[in-house]
């Protein structure tokens, strides 16, 4: 006997009503295809019992709802899984489908510039998790492979359009769909989605990076990466993140301070959200003997080296609206080190505190809330 797929889309968004309701919508289109399963506690729990639950009332197509403070990442990661798993042991095997992002166009402008909006959502995170809600905002859009803009029909036109290309430069290989007085191609979404999504794509700051995704030019959008070999002042450096960025979406690298020459920082900036934690050690700061045993992993660290400064750099991937990008590049030049300033060795001139906790000597950390695959820092 032929075993049939059984498919699995995840949708999720802060707006966790619109989010449901556009799953049931999605349903309502193909009721003999499509089942929802409704949000549970955690997107882990809510994405297993719906791949283990088997065919429902024999539809073929699972549409999941996830917590609205789901990390896109972690469910991407949960979502192939699972389908994995299943796909070795159950007779009618499971494809990981898609993962749908419903994001707000009224609302989101509001949300990036007020890192402490959202505050009723907040009371319901974690205890531990720290994260504010522009950053599960931002890691959403970055994560998806169906973006849906919800714009009701008070929304300018104008409005709906630099959501579209702030989500398009943020997340170019997804497919990105408005939805408008809440009239959308409901299967339609189903039919954009990555078929067979074998793993969580690596995000698109991280491809440009590493020089893997082409640039191309989107309405008012500016996308560009910030490189110096030279180190960073601590002081400067804080004094420039910690203020306002006019027109600046959103900044994720890493880079190093003078003052701490041997750990990697790492930057995530969403909207007025910043936060700066450590990444690892530089490859330099190790003994070769902890260096990867792999030869092509090698070579990309020597063909990387410089002499003065090893494989320490700074890469800081900038997006933005409207924005000045040569004032941007200016600000963050005048943070450097320059070739006759030098530091105060006690750190009296770095205020970022300590960077110490959850480092292990010569292990360089990954994305703490990425792909489990090694990051490459250069």
């Amino acid at each position: 006997m032929v075993s049939k797929p059984r498919r699995l889309t995840v949708i999720c968004g802060l707006d966790i009503a619109r989010a449901t309701a556009v799953a049931y919508d999605i349903a309502a289109a193909s009721p003999h295809i499509v089942h929802v399963e409704p949000s549970s506690d955690t997107e882990v729990g809510t994405i297993e019992s719906a791949a283990r639950s088997g065919y429902i009332g024999g539809a073929s197509h699972t549409v999941v709802v996830v917590p609205w403070d789901s990390s896109g990442m972690h469910v991407s990661h949960v979502l192939s899984e699972a389908a994995a798993q299943l796909g070795e042991t159950d007779d009618d095997y499971v494809i990981a489908n898609a993962l749908v992002v419903v994001v707000n166009v009224a609302t989101f402008f509001e949300v990036l510039a007020d890192a402490e909006s959202g505050a009723d959502q907040r009371t319901r995170l974690h205890a531990d998790d720290d994260r504010t809600v522009p950053e599960i905002l931002i890691e959403q859009i970055e994560s998806a492979d169906v973006i849906l803009l919800d714009a009701g029909y008070r929304t300018e036109l104008v409005e709906a359009n630099r959501v579209r290309s702030i989500a398009i430069a943020l997340n170019p290989s997804a497919h990105v769909e408005t939805c408008v007085v809440c009239a959308f191609d409901s299967l339609g979404v189903l039919e954009h989605a990555r078929p067979a999504m074998a793993s969580a794509r690596r995000p698109a700051w991280l491809a440009h990076l590493d020089g893997e995704l082409a640039v191309l030019p989107i309405d008012d959008v500016s996308i560009f990466v910030w490189r110096s070999r030279r180190p960073l002042h601590g002081q400067r450096f804080h004094d420039l993140i910690d203020a306002a960025w006019p027109g600046v979406v959103r900044v994720r690298g890493f880079f190093w301070l003078a003052s701490r020459p041997e750990m990697i920082g790492l930057l995530d900036i969403a909207g007025s959200s910043v936060a700066v934690e450590p990444s690892g050690w530089w490859w330099a700061a190790c003994p070769p003997g902890e260096w990867p045993a792999d030869p092509a992993e090698r070579r990309r660290i020597e063909n990387s080296w410089d002499i003065d400064f090893g494989d320490r750099m700074n890469e800081l991937v900038i997006v933005g609206y409207g924005l000045n990008e040569a004032n941007v590049q200016r600000a963050l030049d005048a943070c450097l080190v320059g070739e006759l300033e030098t530091t105060n060795p006690d750190g009296a001139d770095d205020p970022f505190g300590e960077w110490d906790d959850g480092l292990d000597d010569g292990i360089r950390m990954p994305d703490h809330d990425g792909p489990p695959w090694p990051v490459m820092f250069n």
